[in-house]
């Protein structure tokens, strides 16, 4: 998942009802690892599309991905919460 692209509340829940809809039994809740600093790799490419077409978490992306190639785990926590909560609404 992306960090403010699809996390929201909205996706995270068409998320849960699309798994039980085909009777999936996992649903994996995680940012995207975004790895390598070369043009063919991940976090150069993602880094560019969130540059062009989302400037205004440009700069955010940036800094968390300078940092690490994963997310914050206090963000990480916060998507498996959610998540769970929503496993546990529409179960």
């Amino acid at each position: 998942m992306f960090p403010k692209l699809s996390d929201t509340e909205d996706a995270l829940r068409e998320d849960v009802r699309t798994t039980k809809k085909y009777d999936l039994k996992y649903l994996p809740a995680g940012g995207l690892p975004l790895f390598g600093d070369n043009a063919p790799e991940s976090k150069t490419l993602v880094l560019k599309i969130i540059e062009r077409y989302y400037p205004y978490l440009f700069s955010d992306y940036q800094k968390q991905f300078s940092r690490s190639d994963y997310v914050m785990q206090r963000y990480q926590r916060h998507l498996n919460g959610a998540t769970r909560r929503l496993v546990f609404t529409f179960g």
